[in-house]
């Protein structure tokens, strides 16, 4: 994921660097170094997290308690407003 995202910066780049001087071009490669010393330790950490098992299943596991939850939540609304006699909850008008 990581060098994805690098080659898309450096290809941004070159795009944009097709009509600068060798000066400019510099300058940007410049900028860029240090960009990539500064994004050096995120990207690490994202690597880690990109290969790590126990990380996928932590992200899995939230994932479905999220939907399980929104699920739980569209039903509550839904009992509510079928008990409340309101067809369309967007008709509501809040004063």
């Amino acid at each position: 994921m990581t060098n994805k995202i690098i080659d898309e910066i450096v290809f941004q780049k070159n795009i944009l660097a097709e009509n600068l001087s060798e000066d400019e071009k510099k300058e940007i490669d410049i900028y860029l170094e240090e960009l990539f010393k500064e994004l050096s330790p995120v990207m690490e950490v994202f690597n880690n997290l990109e290969n790590s098992e126990e990380f996928k299943k932590s992200v899995a596991s939230s994932f479905k308690s999220e939907i399980k939850e929104q699920k739980w939540l569209e039903k509550l609304s839904k009992t509510f407003y079928d008990q409340a006699g309101i067809q369309d909850p967007g008709s509501i008008q809040v004063e």
